[in-house]
């Protein structure tokens, strides 16, 4: 089977930052679509240089490193865009582009006349994906928020706590707005083959985080009396719970069958536990068995079964994982400031040959020539130069 670059004609122009909106622009990458980075001139993207991992372009641009994991693949223009001439030179390349991903707070792009009624006008095959916190309706739209505060309102916090009153933040959930964005856009894009039209894509973290919630919601709805941690995917269940082992560390256990948690508990000589009909004192007793022992033993013993039984790894841990070094979802570029970890190709399909991963881009790295291949002529290239409009990196 001949393999080809799925989206390799589809143009995308990314307006977003930060995490959620440059993912999905570099999974939209990984399939072949040619994503151009918008910018900035002054700073770029905020997530480039923002500390404490980062230094600020005229200390040499050493650029976070969390920027240059999700912002491979791409070619960076750095271009004043939100009125006169660098506008227009924005405008004519919506005019040519299939996708547009902005992650501005509503209102925002209709303050600067790009707005998706405003662009559908000028290229109605344009596929628009707005990712904000809130999304572009409902009350709190317009409300300023980060990550944390959409984890804590969807409730993760507290379904991730080890006890009532212990919340605990949950870093890196916003990223799933990436993955809930790139299905909206892969099935515009489904939608425009059929239809010859574009349309808007609206995605609310707050909504992919609630999603995540389903499962607990649909077993809360079906309690009587709900109790933190009681419910099955909440992690307080007996057989879906963390474990410290005499080591200090801890497993995590998840024998949520039957037929495995009494083959676990059969290996162990500790049927009697099936016994217990208080859910609270189940954990209690496995607490206990599972302090008996070090979580090497534990592992050395049970690891390759089918009880489910894993280390909780710290991050350098997990990159050692078999399993993800064989797959590969986080690779290692190279770029003339030396090595650094990406995100690996996280989509992988048997008939699509994924790019050779490319590192991130210097901010305005391909400027002239992005503009030239949209047909800029060399006269407005110059002028948007003299206006400082453009930031072209050598």
């Amino acid at each position: 089977m001949s393999k080809s670059a799925i989206l390799k004609d589809v143009v995308v122009l990314e307006l977003a930052f930060m995490a959620s909106g440059p993912m999905c622009a570099t999974l939209l990458a990984d399939l072949g679509a040619q994503v151009i980075k918008i910018e900035p001139p002054k700073g770029g993207d905020m997530f480039r240089f923002m500390p404490p991992f980062g230094q600020t372009e005229h200390a040499g641009e050493n650029v976070n490193g969390a920027f240059l994991s999700i912002n491979r693949n791409k070619r960076s223009l750095a271009l004043n865009y939100r009125k006169g001439i660098g506008k227009d030179t924005l405008l004519s390349l919506i005019q040519q582009a299939d996708v547009l991903i902005e992650g501005f707070k509503p209102g925002s792009m209709e303050k600067w006349g790009l707005d998706y009624d405003s662009l559908r006008q000028l290229n109605p095959r344009l596929i628009y994906c707005h990712i904000s916190g809130y999304g572009l309706t409902g009350p709190d739209a317009t409300r300023m928020q980060h990550e944390g505060n959409l984890a804590a309102l969807s409730g993760l916090i507290d379904s991730f706590a080890p006890g009532p009153a212990i919340p605990h933040l949950a870093p890196g959930l916003s990223m799933v707005g990436a993955y809930t964005a790139l299905s909206g856009i892969l099935a515009a894009l489904l939608h425009r083959t059929q239809t010859g039209e574009g349309q808007l894509v609206d995605i609310a973290v707050l909504d992919a985080l609630m999603g995540l919630q389903a499962p607990a919601a649909g077993e809360l709805h079906n309690c009587d009396q709900p109790r933190q941690g009681q419910a099955f995917m909440q992690g307080e269940w007996p057989r879906n719970a963390l474990y410290q082992c005499a080591c200090g560390h801890y497993l995590y256990f998840g024998a949520g069958e039957h037929r495995y948690y009494q083959g676990f508990l059969h290996q162990v000589e500790r049927e009697d536990i099936l016994d217990i009909n208080d859910p609270h004192q189940q954990t209690q007793a496995l607490r206990a068995l599972f302090l008996s022992r070090s979580r090497a033993d534990w592992l050395a013993d049970f690891g390759d079964t089918d009880y489910c039984i894993s280390p909780v790894n710290r991050l350098d841990q997990a990159l050692q994982e078999p399993q993800v070094k064989s797959r590969q979802p986080l690779q290692y570029v190279k770029s003339a400031k030396g090595e650094h970890i990406s995100l690996g190709t996280i989509i992988k399909l048997s008939a699509h040959q994924p790019p050779i991963a490319q590192p991130a881009p210097k901010l305005g790295q391909h400027s002239k020539m992005v503009l030239q291949e949209f047909g800029i002529d060399d006269a407005q290239i110059q002028a948007l130069q003299t206006t400082r409009q453009l930031l072209q990196k050598d």
